[in-house]
């Protein structure tokens, strides 16, 4: 069965994850984590998007991320497809770092996003 796509809602606030295949790590060592940061932080530049808050865990990402003129898509596939080349370039690994490209909710209220920034 195909996936569903998601409407894109411009000015719509998302809680994202993106999660490892196999729960695997997703990140070498910290530079990992430092270019990810530099990544993500070009990607939104570029994308006109605002991150509220996020998470870098050992296994997925958390986001609460605000979209635009970009689709959520758009955005963080800018984000998963090079942060897992690059790792997988470091581990010598081939194939999937996450498990889909990410999973999303639509917050369309105050106590949703309170409790997607209490996860994060």
């Amino acid at each position: 069965m195909a996936r569903k796509t998601q409407a894109h809602v411009p000015g719509g606030l998302y809680f994202v994850c993106a999660a490892a295949e196999y729960d695997q790590p997703i990140f070498v060592d910290d530079g990992d984590r430092l270019a990810l940061n530099e990544l993500v932080a070009g990607v939104i530049a570029r994308c006109g998007a605002k991150v509220h808050a996020f998470g870098w865990f050992d296994t997925r990402l958390l986001l609460l991320l605000q979209v635009y003129g970009v689709s959520l898509s758009g955005v963080m596939r800018r984000i998963v497809s090079p942060h897992a080349r690059r790792v997988n370039k470091r581990l010598g690994y081939k194939g999937y770092l996450f498990r889909h490209p990410h999973r999303a909710a639509l917050l369309d209220d105050a106590v949703s996003v309170l409790e997607a920034v209490r996860t994060v």
